[in-house]
């Protein structure tokens, strides 16, 4: 029969990496802003690392996962080729280069 219980050591390890990715988020957070530099949300949850130069598919081959991408950043020193957006700004500016919210909408 397969023990479908998760082992102590399994549950800690598990717990230690996502403190460490939240700690690894605050930082870009309290360095970047912790909030949408689009539409101002500032739930953390929400909140992604943008490449504002979209040029982003490049560093994802790079970088295995999202966490090894914000090290990275953190050990440039923050540089200014990123910003925070929600991920609703960043699906956005990904699909048409612009977030919607800037895109003037036009009156009917």
């Amino acid at each position: 029969m397969v023990n479908y219980m998760e082992k102590s050591w399994e549950r800690n390890y598990k717990q230690n990496q996502q403190n460490y990715y939240r700690r690894t988020k605050e930082k870009l957070f309290s360095q970047y802003g912790a909030s949408c530099k689009c539409c101002g949300e500032k739930e953390p949850a929400f909140l992604t690392v943008d490449h504002v130069n979209n040029d982003g598919a490049l560093e994802r081959k790079l970088f295995p996962t999202t966490q090894a991408m914000c090290i990275s950043i953190i050990k440039q020193g923050f540089p200014d080729r990123y910003q925070i957006l929600c991920y609703n700004c960043n699906n956005g500016k990904r699909k048409t280069g612009t977030c919607p919210h800037v895109i003037a909408v036009p009156q009917l």
